[in-house]
């Protein structure tokens, strides 16, 4: 088995190099990164590292790089492009989509963002998730096979989400109430988003579908806030500040948060602007998809109840061939603010 991998410096990227780069069945493993030096510590006999630009003058070149590449996982998302993240990331997903068709790649493997489009103009998708899933549309136009999950807040240490948060739940003197109506979302544990995506290497059942993922429960942006800080035994109340919400602007909070947390403004902008939406899984709920559902995913509210469960829960990813435990990572929600909480900001 041979696998590509677009953006494996990013989150999900690093985590998913480090299990495939340690898995025997893996023959060849080829890391496609802006800045290599980010997986300079990857790189061996098995490994590569590929850090050209992306586009069209390089198309042949890629092309030939991907050549016996069975699957192609695609983890790239334009976020610290200022005005034009998404017409990037829709020319970034057609160069792969039709090089790895040209390569005769079997497969790709997306993971995008959930998104529930609505009636109404305040429930229109914001840029950043509507993005999310153009790109998924783009690579469908180009490949033949393509494998799209789409996630919502990733819960563990250094997601971008997770990370503000975080922040939130420590800084804040009270949770301002900005929008009337705010939207829900459905996070899913890093754990659980890795063994899907293993999984779709050989599962075919995957194979051509979008598959909605997540813990099963939806909750207010607000309210996960505030469950940080109720772990932390700080004690937030939601003030509403109805009347400001024209005056505080995404681009004003995106600042504001950026300042807090030490993330960039660009790439904490586009988040607040799904704040009003329902990144929730409903029209293509994986078990509605597959007729199952290939593993029980990591309850939200049940584990943040909890003060007694292990750090982490490893667990085996079933599959013909690749059999892989995932590294211990923070997969519950009380653990991993808790264990995230020690360190310094």
């Amino acid at each position: 088995m041979n696998i590509a991998i677009f953006g494996s410096s990013g989150y999900i990227g690093l985590r998913l190099s480090h299990i495939l780069n340690n898995n025997n069945n893996i023959k060849t493993l080829k890391l496609f990164n802006r800045n290599k030096r980010k997986v300079l510590h990857l790189l061996n006999n098995k490994t590569q590292g590929f850090d050209y630009e992306i586009n069209l003058d390089n198309k042949e070149k890629l092309i030939n790089d991907l050549k016996n590449v069975d699957v192609v996982f695609y983890l790239i998302h334009s976020m610290y492009e200022k005005n034009n993240f998404s017409e990037v990331d829709n020319q970034l997903a057609t160069i792969v989509a039709e090089s790895s068709t040209k390569a005769k790649v079997k497969k790709i493997i997306y993971l995008g963002g959930l998104g529930l489009e609505e009636t109404g103009d305040s429930k229109i998708l914001s840029n950043h998730l509507s993005s999310r899933q153009e790109t998924g549309d783009f690579l469908r136009e180009y490949h033949s096979n393509i494998v799209e999950f789409r996630a919502g807040i990733i819960i563990g240490g250094g997601s971008s989400s997770f990370e503000i948060i975080r922040t939130l739940g420590l800084k804040l003197p009270f949770v301002p109430l900005l929008w009337k109506n705010e939207g829900l979302v459905e996070p899913i544990f890093v754990d659980n988003v890795i063994s899907y995506l293993l999984m779709a290497i050989e599962n075919k059942d995957f194979d051509n579908n979008i598959l909605e993922i997540g813990c099963g429960e939806s909750v207010s942006y607000t309210d996960i806030v505030c469950l940080y800080s109720k772990i932390k035994e700080r004690k937030l109340f939601k003030i509403p500040l109805f009347p400001f919400e024209k005056i505080i602007t995404d681009n004003i909070l995106g600042r504001i948060i950026a300042f807090m947390s030490s993330l960039p403004p660009a790439l904490v902008t586009p988040l607040l602007g799904g704040v009003k939406n329902k990144a929730i899984s409903k029209n293509y709920k994986i078990e509605s998809i597959l007729g199952y559902c290939p593993l029980k995913p990591i309850s939200l509210k049940y584990n943040a109840c909890l003060k007694d469960v292990p750090v982490s829960l490893p667990f085996i990813v079933a599959s013909p061939t690749i059999q892989t435990t995932t590294p211990p990572s923070l997969v519950t929600l009380y653990n991993s603010l808790a264990m995230l909480s020690k360190s310094k900001l």
